[in-house]
């Protein structure tokens, strides 16, 4: 059976520190599904969590939280580091 590149240079360093890892009881879990979303339930999600994200109104496609310039992928960004701090699964357009 032929292994892929990656597969050959984890075998070494990498497998011994994924099994201290568990070892010492760290668990490996399954990214879980994206759910599909509304740009409009991104913003209502950062409001709940305490950041203002608006729509700039422009044809720019803009938006602006926490009174940086963003653009959608970066506000998606930042739900989705909000949602991992709550252990939920990401945001996905």
């Amino acid at each position: 059976m032929e292994r892929f590149a990656y597969e050959r240079r984890m075998k070494s360093a990498d497998a011994s520190a994924i099994a201290a890892f568990l070892t010492e009881g760290g668990q490996i879990l399954k990214v879980p599904e994206a759910i599909l979303v509304t740009v409009q339930d991104i913003l209502e999600f950062l409001k709940c969590c305490g950041l203002s994200a608006t729509y700039s109104g422009k044809e720019t496609k803009v938006y602006w939280c926490e009174g940086k310039r963003m653009k959608l992928r970066n506000v998606v960004a930042l739900a989705n580091v909000q949602r991992r701090a709550q252990q939920l699964p990401p945001f996905a357009l």
